[in-house]
């Protein structure tokens, strides 16, 4: 196999994907709450506006979250993950 094909790089890949889904899902969830809230109540670009800002920041948030949880349980190991 080649080298390029090891641990690590399966480890960043599920890393740069886990963190790309849980940004496109936020935005999607504030999304489908503008959705709801426009058929209930009414319908303004603003109100748009301010859902997909909640949206990404939200996702920058968690996205956040993951990378620093992700930082502190290699600091606290001593070692990188993907040396077993």
């Amino acid at each position: 196999m080649p080298k390029f094909w090891n641990r690590e790089f399966f480890y960043y890949l599920s890393l740069f994907t886990q963190l790309g889904l849980t940004m496109i899902g936020n935005i999607l969830v504030s999304l489908f709450l503008y959705l709801g809230f426009a058929n209930y109540i009414f319908k303004h670009p603003l109100i748009l506006f301010l859902f997909l800002l909640f949206g990404i920041m939200s996702g920058y948030y968690q996205v956040y979250q993951l990378i620093t949880r992700k930082k502190g349980k290699e600091k606290k190991r001593g070692r990188h993950q993907d040396d077993f």
